[in-house]
């Protein structure tokens, strides 16, 4: 295996981390707070608005949480510098 800075790997197996579904309902902690039937979600998704923030007021989703929404770059760590600044530019406002 070839890495951008030109090094090579040897390695028996590479592990895709794909195919994760995502499903607010199985989210028991969501459930028990009686929060779950104040957020509107798609295909088991939170509907977010350009903030991030979910239709609750206050309650906003990162990660694998908001790529419906926002595509799979914010899936991974590389896009939780740009989530972060919306959230708290929305938060500060």
């Amino acid at each position: 295996m070839n890495l951008d800075n030109g090094s090579r790997l040897r390695v028996d197996f590479v592990v895709l981390a794909t195919g994760y579904h995502v499903d607010l309902t199985r989210l028991t902690l969501l459930a028990d707070a009686s929060i779950l039937p104040r957020i509107q979600t798609a295909g088991g998704y939170p509907v977010l608005d350009d903030t991030f923030q979910s239709t609750l007021p206050g309650m906003y989703f990162a990660g694998l949480t908001s790529t419906r929404d926002f595509g799979p770059m914010f899936g991974f760590v590389r896009g939780c510098t740009a989530t972060a600044r919306l959230i708290v530019d929305h938060l500060v406002a």
